[in-house]
This record gives C-alpha cells, sequence and structure tokens, in this order.
C-alpha cells in the first residue's frame, strides 16, 4: 500500500491533495507523513459522499492535535469581549503610522482583548469585519517592498525573507509585525503572510541549518553544496566576504575579519560555508528576528506554540489558500426565498465556477474581510468571538443597477433577486473588481 510517491524523509517539493478523502498537504510535507495519510485513509476506506443537506458534517477531524492545542491555548489567553474591548481608530492613508503609534503602547490585557476598529471618515461598525481587514490590510503594506522590512526569497515558491541589512529605524516596525501575526493567531484570522520557514523556525526558537539556505536562496544552497562537495582550487574564485544590494544600495559584508583579503580554497570552504549560512540564515538579521519574536511573543507566550511545527505554524497563521467551490456550497447557507434550487442561487455557483483563483479570492475578502480561510475551510469559519458563522446569502428586493452588500462580521452576501444571470455576473463581478475601496461593505 502507498506507492505514490516515493518514500523517505524528504518534502514533497510541491502542494499536494490526498486522492481519497482530498485533504490538502503543503510543500514541507514529508514524504512518509503524506503516505502515511493515504495508507490510512485506504484502510478506513472511501469518506461517505456529503449532501447539501448533511448537518452531521464537521470539521473535528480536519485538525491534527497540535493544531487544537493551539486553538484552545489561544481561546484561554483572549480577554472574554463582556469585560474588555480596545478601541482602534485608523486613517487609511496613514495606517502603518497609527498602528505602530497604537498598537505598540497596548499591555497584555488589552493586546489579548477584543478589538474596535474604526477606519476614519468610515460609518461602518466593527463586530469583527473591520479588524479582518485591518490585520491583512497591515500585513500587505508591511511586507511590501516600500517598506524594505522583508524581501522574496530566492526560491520557486513565494515566500517572504528578512534582507541582510537592516536599518535600525525600522526595529519597532517588525515589533509591531510580531505583534500583529500574533494578533492574527489569537483571534485565528487567516493573513496571507507566507514567510520562509527559516522565519518560522527561529519564532518557534528552532536550530536553524545549512539544509534551511534552500528556503532562502536556492542557488546559493546549491553553489554551497557544490564547494563542500567537489574540489574548487582554480575554480571558485570568492573571499570570505559577501557583496549585498537593499534598497537600492550595495555594500559589502566580511564574514570574518578583513575577509575580503582572504581567499576562499580547498582548505578553509567548509568554514567559509559555515560562516556564510550563518549571516544569511541568523546573523545578518539577529535584530530584526528578536524584534518580531518579542512582539509575537507579548501577544502569544512561546509556551503556547513551543509544541508546533514550522508547517504547522504556517497553516495556523496562513491558513488554506486554495478555494474549493464544491466546500464553499456544501457550507452555505440560505435566507427564504433563497434555496439551493432558486434560479438566482443556481446562476451565482454556476458563475463562480467559472472564476479564477484569484477572483474568488476577491469575492472572499469582499464576503468575509480576509483573503484565507481557516484550517477546516468553509465548515470552520466563525465570527471573532468563536460562534459559528457559514457563509450565508439573503435576499433582498431587486431594483435596476442595484448592487450585492457584504457583512464581513458574519460571512453575509446581502444578494438582489436579479432577473437575469448576465446581470447577476456584472454586478459579481463589479464588487470583485472593486472590494478593495469598500464598496458595498456593511461590516
Amino acid at each position: 500500500m502507498g506507492n505514490y510517491v516515493r518514500r523517505g524523509t524528504g518534502i514533497l517539493g510541491t502542494n499536494a491533495e490526498c486522492p481519497i478523502c482530498k485533504r490538502k498537504f503543503n510543500l514541507w510535507t514529508t514524504f512518509n507523513n503524506f503516505n502515511s495519510h493515504i495508507d490510512a485513509c485506504l484502510q478506513k476506506g472511501p469518506p461517505p459522499k456529503k449532501s447539501f443537506d448533511d448537518s452531521s458534517i464537521n470539521n473535528s477531524d480536519l485538525y491534527d492535535p497540535n493544531i487544537l492545542s493551539l486553538k484552545q491555548k489561544c481561546e484561554d489567553l483572549k480577554v472574554p469581549w463582556t469585560d474588555n474591548h480596545v478601541y482602534i481608530i485608523i486613517e487609511r492613508e496613514n495606517l502603518v503610522y497609527e498602528s505602530l503609534n497604537q498598537i505598540n503602547q497596548l499591555g497584555e490585557y488589552e493586546i489579548r482583548s477584543e478589538f474596535q476598529i474604526f477606519f476614519s471618515g468610515e460609518i461602518a461598525q466593527d463586530a469583527g469585519g473591520l479588524m479582518k481587514e485591518w490585520l491583512n490590510l497591515l500585513m500587505a503594506e508591511l511586507l511590501s517592498e516600500s517598506w524594505g522590512m522583508f524581501v522574496l526569497a530566492n526560491t520557486q515558491e513565494v515566500a517572504y525573507t528578512i534582507p541582510i541589512k537592516e536599518v535600525e529605524s525600522l526595529s519597532m516596525y517588525y515589533y509591531l509585525f510580531g505583534r500583529a501575526i500574533g494578533k492574527a493567531l489569537l483571534e485565528n484570522v487567516p493573513i496571507n503572510c507566507h514567510l520562509s520557514k527559516v522565519i518560522f523556525k527561529h519564532i518557534l526558537q528552532l536550530r536553524v541549518e545549512l539544509e534551511d539556505l534552500r528556503y532562502i536562496d536556492e542557488e546559493l544552497y546549491k553553489s554551497l553544496c557544490y564547494m563542500l562537495q567537489n574540489p574548487i582550487n582554480g575554480v571558485f574564485f570568492e573571499t570570505f566576504s559577501v557583496k549585498k544590494r537593499h534598497l537600492g544600495d550595495e555594500f559589502i559584508m566580511a564574514l570574518v575579519q578583513d575577509g575580503q583579503n582572504i581567499e576562499v580554497n580547498d582548505a578553509n570552504k567548509e568554514e567559509y560555508a559555515i560562516k556564510r549560512a550563518e549571516l544569511e540564515l541568523h546573523n545578518g538579521f539577529y535584530e530584526a528576528i528578536e524584534n518580531i519574536k518579542n512582539g509575537f511573543y507579548f501577544v502569544v507566550p512561546f509556551n503556547v506554540i513551543s509544541h508546533l511545527t514550522p508547517e504547522e505554524l504556517e497553516q495556523a497563521l496562513c491558513g488554506i489558500d486554495i478555494i474549493d467551490i464544491v466546500d464553499w456550497q456544501l457550507n452555505t447557507e440560505y435566507k427564504s426565498p433563497f434555496s439551493e434550487n432558486h434560479k438566482v442561487i443556481v446562476w451565482f455557483w454556476k458563475i463562480l465556477r467559472r472564476l479564477s483563483q484569484s477572483q474568488l479570492s476577491n469575492l472572499l475578502v469582499f464576503v468575509t474581510g480576509t483573503s484565507r480561510l481557516p484550517i477546516g475551510g468553509f465548515t470552520s469559519l466563525k465570527t471573532l468571538r468563536g460562534d459559528s458563522a457559514k457563509f450565508t446569502i439573503e435576499s433582498v428586493k431587486y431594483v435596476p443597477g442595484i448592487l450585492p452588500r457584504a457583512h464581513t462580521c458574519f460571512n453575509r452576501l446581502d444578494l438582489p433577486i436579479y432577473q437575469s444571470k448576465k446581470e447577476l455576473k456584472k454586478a459579481l463581478l463589479f464588487v470583485i473588481e472593486n472590494h478593495s475601496i469598500g464598496f458595498g461593505l456593511d461590516n
């Protein structure tokens, strides 16, 4: 059994899906774990077919014990909303600066309390939707090139790492980043924050090794491996120094004292590889990673996450980025007169099946406030207070030109009873393309 991919402790290297239960595995899953899961599925037999009215469907088997333990620990940390809540007023034009000034000065009690987010000049009231929007907007800003805090890793998979040259004035922003991802984890808000495995290992206080270079720079990793395994005298012309570029500035960093004048050869190449790995994996961004860790631990203490693997921490923080229409449809509720057989609802799902993942992601932002799903998919959608809040479609009276409206706090879509599929499609595409300006949102 289980001869589907090769076995071993190596990683898949790409996202995969169980052919039996359709559970998704990320690229860091080992071959052994993937095949063991398939073997277990074969022994259990195929899962029962789910019907649209199957009320027995639940997500209890979608979490491993580590994730369940994490969720319970986070719930225990949270201050009940009946005891306290914190008002945060943000100007969209100054999102990072205002977040910095307000979030970094909160104490433990306040940071673990429910946030009520208000965007200046907007009338929407926050019952969770604006908080989700704010967290994801803040992540997008801090990860953008304009801030210079993160750069894309030189890997096939999209992942962010910390540039070698740090800007001292950014230390408080790295601390804010740590607090923000801690708050997202605490509140179970999936965020688009694909950090490199190296950063997750640092947060988990795990040892980083030469092998981990492949998660930051695949070409450098292969080059060092080749150098260690082959003679390099007369072939490899490098010194114990590294040329780097950041935000337009070019600079040289010595790996050892007077490194610019020490050539790498067969006698010292192992020392060079170690020093280069130390720079790329830790020493080059020590202050930044310490600020991220300290900000994170202030919200979610280390002992809450110490049992996790880097893969589990990423899944818990980032959720699911693949939107499954079948899962979405199975976990949708309708308010009368809508039902799964209503013509507008039939049109709705037919239209969604023709949309790209990018368009579906934008629609998900429009109706839930985030482009990603919690582990477990649509069945796991909840309010920030932990109440079940499945995606719901409610009808509203049709008048010419009316558009759908969303209530992101409750994952609800108010859908007019359109007269034609063409008109419904036009309206959906409009809100998909304009969701970023807050059009049609009632939070």
